[in-house]
């Protein structure tokens, strides 16, 4: 009896073990200003996503961001304002260690424009701290409010 419950609780062990390291291992950055440059207004979502990946959240740590790079008619006021629904529109949001790409939509479903703030990893933090603000993040998103 001993033997099966120990046996049942490394199984389960190995079972969090493998999660915990599919949710929080690092990812590939594709967010890069090289990559936001390949996105052209009049682009399909899948061509986007086909450069970037699906919209999203690849950071993976905190980052300072810095610096607008992307059309001027379009303030870095219109890029942190407008997620969600809008317009006839649909933003889509894809965040990384090297900088935050937003690409707006149109009714059709391809781009309209795309935006590009710079960012760097905050200084100092280890891995242990990355690990605990990607599980915080994580959580927030799962379990919002």
């Amino acid at each position: 009896m001993r033997r099966r419950t120990l046996l049942v609780a490394l199984v389960g062990l190995a079972v969090v073990a493998a999660a915990g390291a599919v949710v929080f291992w690092p990812r590939p950055d594709r967010i890069t200003l090289e990559n936001y440059r390949r996105v052209r207004p009049g682009m399909a979502r899948a061509d986007v996503e086909a450069i970037l990946g699906p919209a999203g959240d690849y950071a993976s740590g905190p980052v300072w961001e810095f610096e607008w790079v992307g059309d001027s008619s379009y303030p870095l006021g219109f890029f942190t304002e407008h997620a969600g629904w809008g317009h006839n529109g649909r933003w889509g949001q894809w965040e990384g260690d090297r900088g935050t790409v937003g690409v707006y939509f149109n009714a059709s479903g391809t781009v309209n424009f795309a935006g590009f703030v710079t960012a760097e990893p905050v200084a100092g933090q280890g891995p242990l701290a990355n690990l605990l603000w990607r599980a915080n993040r994580q959580w927030h998103r799962w379990f919002p409010g």
